[in-house]
């Protein structure tokens, strides 16, 4: 029977998508539970997830999760009361997880729930934080020009967020302006839009100060935002004009007018309510008819308000007084203004003292009077004002701080028609504005809290015995000036010589001496940046030596001195080993140290007589080079009078050239003549044959054993059986053969080999050469080891002539 296969859609590629989800409340009571919804799975048409994980996490101690969990089988506490971990295998897309985790509070405080998935190859994901957001307004009806409150509180319920930013702005035409924010730093305020970035922890409050001028009920709404997620909230607000017709919100008329007066119903739209607006004279009814009759022969009132202030700058605390002049300029006599009211809206910002005004001339105590629910509104009635008399008004105030910057203020003027209960637009002016600028007192200068620090250092850290040492003393302030500084510095007793090198500016240094103890004493009346005193030693005997450093001194202005004692870094000084110097310039000086002759660019020699053994700080000294007269010599730089080069060798044939003199040595790979006066004669000196002057009589001489030979001066042949080697002093020398060593021997140095061989660098007698033309050495140690080697191998080679015969 034929199987049956079944087809199965094969997975989609990638990792698992994963969504989660919460919900729970913004709010609750201690003790209460807290239930939050969890949504955890993955995505439709995503790929299984083999393990999906949930972690659910308080971030404070103040509530916990309540037993049992949900899901139990799959969610336990994970070490704490605060973390609960899910896992579940085998997760197929479009599979949720729903879970509803009670928390109960522990004690008041705030509390956020973040909730996070995870699974193998998959990025974890956090549920969106979710946000809580409230705003009140006043509780009350408030009155134009006085001051009230939104109060806004943003919050996390959920998910975490670094922070939000809020936005708040007035509704168009309502007139409402915002103050200043509490806190003020996280906002950025103008009349008519706050815009605040908050920063967690979280839950936040911010306060807006706000005054509103237009009357109404307004809806003021905010936004709140962090990443994708907003909200809002909004409040109400109800701003209140006082008329003559309502003191108060639904309230009853102006009841207040002296005896003699009564409240006009046609005044009910006038503001401010006071009785110089709202109240007329009761006789007016009675002789209307009269005073409309002589207000025919009256001219109309010409009124003038001016006002001035006496500071145009003050600052947060400070008064302010303001002068208004109020003028009747009517030119007849019998012109009256009658009924004469001064009104005034003080700037938010300028607190006006509410017993500290005068009107001149008097026109009684209770004169002048401050609206009930706003302060800053202040009225003057100043009854009838003669053509040509003047009313003069002060008023102090003070700068309270709750607004800055130019603050403006406007005084109006107005009156009654003669004899009548009705306003004359005649009357009504307004003064120029009178302009204050209020700024913030400067902040008083910070505490001082200065302090000294004193560093003391020597250089070099390591110095041979009777170098010059030079100390640096470091005298640095930190948090404002030291006065009155006084330094004390002995000076180890194992140095010598102290001398003062730079003393800063301001400052007085001396070395004082005391039982043998040389101490650097200085003062300084203030410091206030870093100074450096410098001064030098020399160092007379070896050792580890340490210095001490004592500095008394004052913070600023303090009377109290502070002491202050500090150790330099240890120093040390040893004693110099002393031996021969070849300096940059090929100089040869013999008692010097090594690390004077080294830190100077020198090459130095244990040896103290090396500069005299011709081996070292040496080169090849040519004078009368391409002459008949031509000679070679290798020397010191001092010793030579023709030219020196400590890069070359007298072996080499371009170097110091001498025509025809010496070509019929048998060393020589040619056979040519002599020069003309020279024959070419036997003779032990520099091999079997040598061109000679022609008066020079032949002397057959040999040398015996331990004689020179040789290139050396002077040098013969060797006698019978002696071999002529370079000896241990670099010469030429006649040796018997039979204590040399053969080709091949191991060898320690001059001396050892046999004719024709040199103590090569591998230890062992070689066969040397003198390939000499061209070479060239470099002008260090290393240069003249290889420059001497050479030169051995070259002597070796060519004393080979002046061996003895066998």
């Amino acid at each position: 029977m034929a199987g049956r296969v079944e087809a199965h859609e094969a997975p989609p590629p990638g990792p698992p998508v994963l969504d989660v989800t919460k919900a729970g409340p913004t709010t609750a009571k201690v003790g209460d539970t807290i239930t939050y919804l969890v949504t955890a799975g993955v995505a439709a048409g995503s790929p299984p997830a083999a393990v999906l994980v949930l972690e659910e996490v308080l971030d404070s101690s103040v509530a916990e999760f309540v037993l049992p969990l949900p899901d139990s089988d799959n969610c336990v506490l994970e070490n704490s009361p605060q973390k609960v971990r899910c896992s579940w295998n085998s997760v197929q897309p479009a599979d949720v997880k729903v879970l509803r985790f009670t928390v109960k509070g522990t004690e008041a405080g705030a509390l956020t729930n973040t909730a996070r998935v995870s699974t193998i190859g998959a990025t974890p994901k956090e549920a969106e934080p979710t946000i809580a957001f409230v705003k009140t307004g006043p509780r009350k009806v408030v009155n134009a020009g006085e001051q009230f409150a939104f109060v806004l509180t943003a919050q996390v319920t959920s998910g975490s967020v670094a922070s939000m930013i809020l936005t708040d702005p007035m509704p168009a035409g309502s007139g409402l302006k915002l103050i200043k924010s509490t806190p003020q730093s996280p906002c950025v305020i103008t009349d008519v839009l706050a815009r605040c970035t908050l920063s967690g922890p979280f839950p936040r409050s911010i306060v807006l100060t706000a005054v509103g001028e237009v009357p109404g009920e307004f809806t003021n709404t905010a936004v709140l935002t962090a990443g994708g997620v907003s909200a809002s909230a909004e409040a109400n607000v109800t701003v209140f004009v006082e008329t003559c017709g309502e003191v108060t919100p639904g309230g009853v008329p102006f009841s207040r007018c002296p005896r003699g007066f009564e409240y006009n119903p046609s005044f009910a739209g006038k503001t401010p309510a006071n009785r110089v607006t709202c109240c007329v004279s009761g006789l007016i009814g009675i002789t209307g008819a009269l005073s409309a009759l002589s207000t025919t022969a009256q001219s109309a009132p010409d009124l003038s308000i001016t006002k001035a202030v006496d500071a145009a700058a003050v600052r947060v605390g400070e008064d302010v007084v303001f002068t208004i002049q109020v003028k009747h300029n009517a030119g007849l006599q019998d012109t009256l203004a009658q009924n004469v009211v001064v009104t005034d809206t003080l700037p938010v910002g300028l607190r006006p003292y509410a017993d500290s005004f005068s009107v001149t001339p008097s026109v009684g105590e209770d004169a002048c009077t401050f609206n009930e629910n706003n302060p800053q509104v202040f009225s003057c009635a100043l009854g009838s004002i003669p053509a040509g008399e003047t009313r003069t008004i002060t008023i102090r105030c003070l700068a309270d701080g709750s607004r800055l910057g130019a603050l403006k203020n406007v005084a109006r003027v107005g009156c009654n028609k003669a004899g009548q209960a009705v306003a004359d637009p005649t009357c009504n002016k307004r003064s120029t504005p009178a302009i204050v600028r209020v700024t913030r007192p400067p902040l008083p200068p910070a505490p001082c809290v200065a302090s000294l620090t004193a560093d003391l250092s020597a250089t070099p850290e390591r110095a041979a015995k009777g170098s010059l040492m030079v100390w640096n003393l470091t005298l640095t302030p930190i948090g404002g000036a030291a006065t009155s500084v006084d330094v004390a510095n002995p000076v180890p007793i194992t140095m010598s010589d102290p001398t003062l090198i730079s003393i800063p500016a301001g400052g007085r240094c001396s070395f004082s001496q005391a039982d043998g103890q040389s101490t650097l004493q200085c003062s300084f009346a203030k410091i206030d940046k870093p100074v450096v005193v410098r001064y030098r030693t020399r160092a007379n005997v070896p050792g580890v030596i340490s210095s001490a450093v004592e500095v008394k001194y004052k913070p600023c202005t303090s009377a109290q001195s502070i002491v202050l004692s500090r150790n330099n870094n240890n120093v040390v000084i040893w004693t110099p080993i002393i031996g021969s110097c070849c300096d940059k310039d090929f100089g040869c000086t013999a008692g010097v140290a090594r690390g004077l002759c080294t830190s100077r660019g020198g090459t130095w020699s244990k040896d103290m007589t090396a500069c005299f053994t011709g081996r070292f700080c040496t080169g090849a000294c040519c004078s009368g080079g391409g002459s008949l007269t031509a000679q070679c010599l290798t020397t010191t730089k001092a010793a030579c009078t023709g030219n020196w080069d400590p890069t070359t060798s007298c072996f080499d044939q371009k170097y110091c050239p001498r025509p025809c003199l010496d070509k019929c040595q048998e060393g020589s790979k040619r056979n040519d003549t002599c020069c003309p006066g020279f024959t070419c004669q036997n003779s032990g000196r520099y091999g079997k044959t040598y061109c000679l002057p022609n008066y020079v009589p032949y002397k057959p001489l040999c040398s015996g054993a331990g004689g020179v030979c040789g290139l050396a001066a002077g040098g013969n042949k060797c006698c019978k059986g002696l071999d002529c080697i370079v000896g241990a002093e670099g010469n030429g020398v006649c040796t018997p053969r039979e204590i040399c060593k053969p080709r091949g021997s191991v060898c320690g140095g001059l001396g050892e080999c046999g004719s024709s061989l040199f103590c090569a660098p591998n230890g062992k007698c070689e066969l040397a050469g003198c390939k000499s033309q061209g070479k060239k050495f470099q002008k260090s140690a290393a240069g003249q080891t290889q420059k001497n080697s050479f030169h051995y191998e070259c002597q070796a080679f060519f004393n080979d002539a002046s061996s003895g015969p066998l």
